[in-house]
């Protein structure tokens, strides 16, 4: 019995590869290799070095996804880009190099790791713009021009033209306050005994009497000689020929001069023998009386003692006036404040509202005014 070899019983006979498993192996690590090509092409796309920790705030924006194998070539080989002109910078921002701007802006269309990188350098610096990371579809070669685009809400971004300022209302002008009120219009002479006489010497049709701009007539005010020549010229128009004036203490541009002038050429008002007129002096009741009867050229009674008799202080009157008060007294021109009392205080100063109430009882006598009865007005004895 012949022994034989256990090796060369389980050993097979060895052959080469043929030309068909040499062809079928190659198309399939060529697939393979195609399939690794397409698998990180899509990957290169997506890597988004902008969500790295950046030192800006702002969010980086998303990529749109491409399946063209030439973005993944840009990519890798990216093509040098030309310089891009600078474009003006808002006024918030620092001003930048324009080759630092161009070198920053890359291509369109690179969008893997150049546009991480350069988003984190953006970062890093602080004060570059962020870069748009997303691929462009159009030539991947040309260049896109970095334009920092400022937020919608900005007020920078609202144009000088649109902005509307509220137009100032216009002021219509008010006409100025007249000095003379309207009739019944005084605030300071209700409680005056003499308010109705006022009212009627204050009428529009009359405007015998003014007040001051402040609406006030100040009846309990004295009055001084020119004062009661204004009031007396208002009142009386009566027309004479003007005369020369030739009073001492009476200037040229004196205020009241044609006042004066006039109550001496009506004979209601004489000067003093001095030649002065004294215009600032005070003017006691009694002058007032006397300067009203000679302008109406009273008659003086036959007995003026007994008329002047009703008043308790008859012995105050001037021995100069009485015959002028007698006959003031017989024509009710004189009034008193407190008709009980019936004091005639010759010798007291004259106020406006009495001064005024007298003027009106003179422009009764010439019958120009109707008669107003009051308890003031003092009547003589029958």
């Amino acid at each position: 019995m012949t022994n034989t070899n256990s090796d060369e019983h389980n050993s097979s006979p060895s052959r080469n590869l043929g030309f068909d498993e040499f062809i079928a192996i190659f198309v399939a690590f060529t697939t393979i290799g195609a399939i690794l090509w397409w698998s990180l092409s899509r990957q290169t796309t997506d890597w988004q070095f902008s969500k790295l920790p950046s030192t800006t705030s702002t969010p980086s924006v998303s990529p749109t996804p491409t399946s063209s194998i030439s973005d993944l070539q840009a990519s890798l080989f990216p093509t040098p880009a030309p310089k891009a002109t600078p474009t003006p910078i808002t006024s918030g921002e620092k001003d930048k190099d324009s080759t630092e701007i161009a070198g920053l802006a890359g291509t369109a269309g690179i969008a893997g790791i150049a546009g991480g990188v350069s988003s984190i350098i953006g970062s890093q610096n602080g004060n570059l713009p962020p870069q748009d990371t997303s691929p462009s579809t159009s030539s991947p070669a040309q260049p896109s021009a970095v334009v920092p685009v400022p937020s919608p809400t900005s007020p920078a971004q609202t144009p000088a033209s649109t902005a509307k300022t509220p137009a100032s209302p216009e002021k219509t002008p008010t006409n100025k306050k007249s000095i003379i009120p309207p009739p019944i219009a005084f605030t300071d002479t209700d409680d005056f005994w003499g308010k109705r006489f006022i009212d009627v010497l204050s009428k529009p049709k009359n405007r015998l009497v003014g007040g001051f701009p402040d609406y006030t007539f100040r009846p309990n005010e004295p009055i001084n000689r020119a004062q009661f020549a204004a009031m007396l010229q208002k009142a009386i128009d009566k027309p004479v020929p003007e005369k020369a004036l030739n009073f001492k203490d009476v200037a040229e541009d004196f205020w009241g001069k044609k006042a004066i002038q006039k109550g001496i050429d009506t004979g209601f008002l004489k000067g003093y023998p001095d030649q002065n007129f004294k215009p600032d002096q005070r003017i006691p009741r009694v002058q007032v009386l006397v300067a009203l009867a000679s302008g109406l050229n009273l008659p003086i009674p036959d007995n003026p003692e007994k008329v002047i008799s009703i008043y308790k202080d008859a012995k105050d009157i001037p021995k100069y006036a009485i015959g002028k008060v007698a006959a003031a007294t017989m024509n009710q021109l004189v009034v008193v404040e407190s008709p009980e009392q019936q004091q005639l205080l010759p010798n007291k100063e004259a106020t406006r509202g009495e001064a005024a109430v007298m003027i009106y009882q003179t422009l009764v006598r010439m019958n120009k005014l109707d008669a107003i009865k009051s308890p003031n007005i003092v009547r003589p004895q029958s």
